[in-house]
């Protein structure tokens, strides 16, 4: 009966055991059911992620494919601008340099120019020289001159200047020229072509001067100043009656320059006449520094001499019309007269200065005649000389005009009264007198602004300071 129970207590328990197994199986079964059931959701649903993905990805890389598209064309975009710039900058920058330096524009065609520029900076191609004189040249210039004439048109009491002359071709130019009254800077305002016309006082007033009054504002200017020649004093004459309030000035510096014109013409210096000495000074002067400029060899043993006895001052050229250079050539054969002296009486050089070696022999009467002449020369045309290369200076005012030609004719004066220091003839001096006396009153006593210089030097503030006593 014991083991009876016991086969049924086994019998339950495994009967328990089995119905816990079955149950467990089926639970097993639910949940192996039901993971699969969820597998296949989660399996539709990764699906749609991994399809959702996929065409964000497509759409993101079509955007960065786009954004690098387009940083890609703004980076060659500003590549551009950068190498325009640097192109803009270099041909001004190259504009400037070869026109402050004066240096021919044909210069930029040269290989060993680009091979310069390329080693420097090979994404730099300069210009060429056709480019720079058809295009950037008159670009710069028609700028410069518009900011010019906007800067002028707010100042007051220019001064108008204006000369003629002509270039190498040769073709006749007039040139009109603005200076400002506090900085004193000068700018040239026109270039005319006067080639193939007449260049008669109404085609100066009105082809030359009037536009570039009209430009600045007639009311801006307060005078104006050329050479006394027929044309161009007729000139100033028709602008002051245009425009009252202009005052008419004559070059003070040719008026000198035609006094030194008229020394140089007196029989005592003139080229063609004798001298009292038999001597032709100038034309001796001219031979000479002739020769010198020409031949190498004399100017090289001249030049070693100068600088063994020490003389600083080098052998000058005469101009054609600026007649004060006859004054600064005869000063420089003056100055080197030891220096003429040393290699004329070297022998073994074998020097023929111009068939002239009598006048620097030592001990010779020509050559004792021929300084006192450039003596006698200096120092009557010295005074006309200096004033001129100070009067030329940009801060000369009608005050110091008046006050040079003071010193001019009290120099004169000095020469010519006591013990005649110059040893000038009789004749010569008062032909002198007459020279200066003709150019003074044409300038302050008989110009059209006689007052004026008058007026000036007796306002002048540093004069009235020298007239006060100690």
């Amino acid at each position: 009966m014991l083991r009876h129970k016991a086969h049924e207590v086994l019998a339950a328990s495994a009967l328990t055991k089995s119905d816990s197994t079955s149950s467990r199986n089926r639970k097993r079964d639910r949940s192996t059911a039901e993971l699969h059931s969820d597998s296949d959701g989660d399996s539709s649903r990764q699906s749609d992620i991994l399809s959702t993905f996929s065409a964000s990805s497509k759409r993101a890389r079509h955007d960065d494919a786009k954004h690098e598209a387009s940083a890609s064309g703004n980076f060659t975009a500003f590549r551009e601008k950068g190498s325009k710039a640097l192109k803009e900058q270099g041909d001004h920058a190259l504009l400037l340099f070869l026109v402050g330096c004066g240096i021919p524009l044909s210069v930029v065609d040269s290989e060993f120019f680009k091979h310069f520029i390329a080693t420097i900076q090979p994404k730099y191609h300069p210009p060429s020289s056709t480019t720079l004189r058809d295009t950037l040249v008159p670009n710069e210039a028609s700028k410069l001159n518009v900011e010019l004439i906007k800067e002028l048109q707010s100042v007051r009491n220019l001064t108008l200047s204006f000369d003629g002359g002509k270039i190498r071709r040769p073709r006749g130019i007039y040139t009109a020229t603005v200076t400002t009254p506090c900085e004193r800077q000068s700018y040239l305002l026109d270039l005319n072509d006067a080639s193939r016309v007449s260049h008669t006082a109404n085609y100066i007033s009105k082809e030359v001067l009037l536009p570039v009054i009209e430009k600045i504002g007639p009311e801006n200017v307060s005078a104006v100043v050329s050479d006394n020649t027929g044309n161009t004093r007729k000139a100033r004459e028709l602008i002051v009656s245009m425009f009252p309030h202009i005052l008419n000035f004559q070059d003070c510096c040719h008026e000198i320059n035609l006094a030194l014109l008229q020394i140089n013409g007196l029989d005592e210096f003139r080229e063609v006449c004798l001298s009292a000495f038999g001597l032709r000074m100038l034309q001796d002067v001219r031979e000479i520094l002739s020769y010198m400029h020409h031949s190498m060899y004399a100017m090289e043993h001249y030049n070693d001499a100068r600088k063994a006895l020490n003389i600083r001052t080098g052998l000058s050229h005469i101009g054609t019309t600026r007649f004060w250079t006859f004054v600064t050539a005869v000063d420089s054969i003056y100055q080197g007269l030891a220096a003429f002296r040393a290699i004329v009486a070297d022998e073994t050089l074998s020097l023929d200065i111009a068939s002239r070696n009598h006048l620097f022999e030592s001990h010779s009467v020509k050559a004792v005649q021929f300084e006192i002449c450039l003596v006698r020369y200096l120092a009557v045309t010295m005074p006309f000389a200096r004033a001129i290369r100070c009067l030329e200076e940009s801060t000369i005012t009608v005050s110091d005009v008046y006050a040079f030609w003071l010193g001019i004719m009290s120099r004169l004066e000095c020469i010519m009264s006591g013990c005649h220091r110059a040893q000038l003839s009789t004749q010569t001096m008062e032909d002198i007198r007459a020279i200066a006396n003709q150019r003074f009153k044409e300038l302050l006593e008989a110009g059209p602004e006689l007052d004026v210089y008058f007026a000036a030097f007796f306002l002048d503030p540093s004069e009235l300071l020298r007239r006060v006593p100690p």
